[in-house]
């Protein structure tokens, strides 16, 4: 969890040849992801014990980044690692509570698993085309989970 998750999910963007930046705020990280054009993803990282609620840092974060930097061509994403302490095939299916989950739909922000993201990676070590035909799905899904 922390810097070395927010490190981690950076450079699996810039593994599919993506520009990608960390940047670090008072309560965490982000990932800014450009796309091309104006297009781009702003990724707030979080890791958690449990299932991760709306008063989660990351949530806050996420609507500041919403209301005061991100413009009309940003998407949102909230890369979560929910139940991090346990093994991937161990982890619990409830990675966001519902009313964090209404509240990432509302305002148009998409959350993927960090367990998704690694996925893309290791399509990207034999499709790397295919990886960044996704990173474009992920940004073009209008709120809520992506898969």
């Amino acid at each position: 969890v922390g810097k070395p998750l927010a490190v981690g999910v950076r450079d699996i963007f810039l593994a599919l040849k993506f520009d990608a930046t960390l940047v670090e705020h008072e309560t965490g990280q982000n990932v800014r992801v450009q796309l091309g054009g104006d297009r781009r993803l702003i990724i707030e990282v979080a890791g958690s014990k449990e299932s991760i609620d709306r008063k989660c840092p990351a949530f806050t974060e996420l609507l500041r980044l919403l209301q005061n930097e991100a413009g009309d061509q940003d998407r949102m994403v909230l890369a979560l690692n929910a139940w991090c302490e346990l093994p991937p095939d161990a982890r619990k299916n409830d990675l966001i509570t519902p009313d964090a989950l209404k509240l990432a739909q509302r305002v148009g922000a998409n959350i993927v698993p960090t367990t998704t993201l690694f996925g893309l990676w290791k399509l990207s070590l034999t499709n790397v085309e295919s990886a960044r035909q996704s990173v474009m799905k992920l940004y073009s899904h209008d709120g809520g989970f992506f898969k």
